[in-house]
């Protein structure tokens, strides 16, 4: 689910993904008149991102009934709603369903169960702690085993020297929400003026932002109903 759950945000149900160097927390949410948004760290590990992008998706999918709070991140993440947040995003990433044939192994391997963890995150996309604590609340791990597996620094040098990515580096505008902006715009929808601003540009630098999108608006392959600015 991991790795494809940000497609599915993004293209069924609209909601808009950003990424931005946020200062407390990995992630926020927000929700009003413009629809549904992510913001995401930029610059964290792809398998930290994937946690993120679910437990905000609980917040999203609560909204009504548990109120986002004005109360810094450290703050919430010692709430009970935070705590739910996260065993949803282990659930939704880790469904057991899924992890069937994982479990199965994990307990004839126990003189290994390190390395039969590391392939299952990696395999899922996923942080090794996360792993861990879904094992824990599906009774293949005890509380005691858990703490000495994430304590193993040879577990941690072994899943650093396997991950590939350090760090995802995305644009601060998806190409996404740039298409739609764009598509918005040769609809007459929205004046250039509006655009730029979409674009975090100007009017005048606004063809050379887009043009690092792979956006021309001179391109005779678009039919623009052109609003003024």
């Amino acid at each position: 689910p991991a790795l494809s759950l940000r497609e599915a945000l993004e293209g069924e149900w609209g909601i808009k993904i950003f990424f931005a160097p946020l200062q407390l927390g990995s992630a926020l949410t927000a929700k009003g008149d413009f629809g549904s948004g992510i913001c995401l760290k930029g610059g964290e590990p792809p398998w930290r991102m994937h946690f993120s992008l679910a437990h905000e998706l609980f917040h999203l999918l609560t909204w009504e009934a548990t109120p986002p709070t004005d109360a810094p991140p450290p703050a919430r993440s010692r709430s009970r709603t935070e705590t739910l947040a996260d065993v949803f995003a282990s659930r939704l990433l880790l469904p057991v369903t899924a992890l069937d044939p994982f479990i199965s192994s994990l307990r004839n391997e126990k003189g290994a169960r390190g390395m039969a963890i590391l392939g299952a995150a990696h395999g899922f996309g996923v942080s090794v702690e996360a792993v861990v604590w879904r094992m824990v609340n599906l009774d293949v791990l005890s509380r005691e085993e858990a703490q000495k597996l994430l304590l193993d620094a040879r577990l941690k040098v072994l899943d650093r020297g396997r991950r590939p990515c350090e760090a995802c580096h995305e644009p601060a505008i998806p190409q996404r929400f740039v298409f739609l902006a764009v598509r918005c715009f040769l609809a007459g929808k929205i004046s250039r003026g509006k655009l730029a601003e979409l674009m975090e540009t100007t009017v005048g630098d606004l063809e050379h932002e887009l043009d690092q999108h792979g956006y021309d608006l001179d391109s005779d392959a678009y039919e623009a109903k052109i609003v003024s600015a």
